[in-house]
């Protein structure tokens, strides 16, 4: 089905080039974020949405998944299988430095999905912030308006740079069947520019006006440590359909 025009208002980041503000994402409208002069935005429904207030640093930013697939083979690879789940986080970012310290915080960070491979349920619970990276910096555990990926710095290189809205670095608590299976999984979440198509298939750049949020899973160890009791020894989820906004 092809989408109807939308309007888009832009913002600068600084050091970078112009981003989508506000567009329209999956099959009904939402909204990202909002500069001091953005009021409102035209979207491809044609209705008018208003836009409260400002995703940004030191505010509380949430994501709701929906659309859940899940990617095997590898962590960003081209196999995709729908399958149904959601995905919830809610976070704030207070500190780029990662630290002992960091006063970032995660109010919550809870999926559930079924993997079509074996019809199992799969629970995470989110257990603690990783706000120090092993491998690369994680912004001290949770990132609002960040670069990542590609020559960031900041997450594999395999992937190309992209806009994350809300970033999230942690552990947490994987049930199966609603049986215990791995605690302190690492985890890493991020909501951003699309790096996928309509097909499910990866892009070679990300797509602002498009929207999606991934939730990968590995072993306590970290990113390369083999998650156990599982079809694959990690868990990417991705999700299309997702809502995104600001708390209090």
């Amino acid at each position: 089905m092809q989408q109807k025009s939308a309007t888009y208002d832009y913002m600068v980041l600084p050091g970078d080039t112009l981003e989508v503000i506000a567009v329209r994402f999956g099959s009904h409208p939402a909204w990202i974020i909002d500069s001091n002069k953005l009021k409102e935005a035209q979207v491809a429904t044609g209705t008018r949405l208003k836009i409260p207030v400002a995703i940004a640093p030191g505010r509380t930013a949430w994501a709701r998944g929906r659309q859940a697939h899940l990617i095997t083979g590898k962590p960003g690879g081209d196999q995709v299988k729908p399958t149904t789940g959601i995905l919830t986080v809610s976070a704030v970012d207070l500190t780029d430095q990662d630290s002992t310290g960091s006063p970032d915080a995660v109010q919550v960070l809870h999926s559930t999905f079924r993997d079509p491979r074996d019809n199992a349920v799969y629970t995470v619970a989110f257990r603690q912030l990783l706000p120090i990276g092993k491998d690369h910096p994680h912004l001290g555990g949770v990132g609002i308006l960040k670069w990542i990926f590609g020559e960031t710095g900041i997450g594999t290189r395999e992937w190309p740079k992209t806009l994350a809205y809300l970033t999230v670095w942690g552990t947490s608590d994987v049930y199966k069947n609603a049986q215990p299976l791995e605690k302190g999984a690492y985890t890493h979440l991020w909501v951003g520019q699309a790096l996928r198509d309509q097909k499910g298939t990866p892009t070679a750049a990300p797509n602002p006006a498009d929207l999606e949020a991934h939730l990968v899973l590995a072993g306590p160890g970290g990113r390369n440590d083999p998650l156990k009791g599982t079809p694959e020894p990690f868990i990417h989820l991705f999700c299309r359909d997702v809502d995104l906004g600001v708390g209090e």
